[in-house]
């Protein structure tokens, strides 16, 4: 009998871990993290299939890519008023939390005084003489131009107490 030698299998092209990073920009660890997603096949002695690994990697790229430039604008938009906020705190922009509170705590004093100066003196009504759809539209008007006036002194109430405690 004759003995034939059997010809070795021809194995797929392999890439290392250290070539694939440098060509795709990316450390190993992220390689090894995406194999372990199964975005990628794993590798084998430190070793990635080539083609599969490499079509599947523009894959991943086409299809979250995308999303990964999302994310990212995000991130650096939150982190860009993360240190605007930090800058105008360090800057004094901001005033003490205890001090609006008690600026505030003010205005519900000052909105019942201005309330009660309206209803008395500008909108006296004399529920006598009014019928009841007069009287409705009478209180609507009246409720709407108070709480306008009122709204509008409160304001600038809380305005000019907190630009003294500047």
């Amino acid at each position: 009998m004759k003995k034939t030698k059997s010809m070795p299998t021809p194995q797929p092209a392999t890439i290392s871990g250290e070539q694939l990073a440098g060509l795709c920009n990316l450390t190993k660890r992220r390689l090894y993290q995406l194999a372990e997603e199964q975005k990628i096949p794993p590798a084998e002695n430190g070793n990635f299939p080539m083609l599969t690994t490499i079509r599947r990697l523009f894959e991943f790229y086409q299809r979250d890519g995308e999303t990964l430039q999302r994310e990212k604008m995000l991130k650096t938009t939150a982190e860009r008023k993360l240190r605007e906020h930090e800058l105008a705190k360090i800057q004094g922009k901001y005033l003490p939390k205890e001090d609006v509170v008690r600026a505030a705590a003010g205005i519900g004093l000052k909105i019942r005084a201005v309330l009660t100066r309206k209803l008395c003196h500008d909108f006296p009504i004399s529920v006598e003489q009014a019928a009841p759809q007069e009287l409705k539209a009478l209180a609507r008007t009246t409720v709407h131009d108070i709480g306008q006036s009122a709204a509008a002194d409160a304001l600038e109430h809380l305005k000019c107490e907190l630009l003294a405690i500047k």
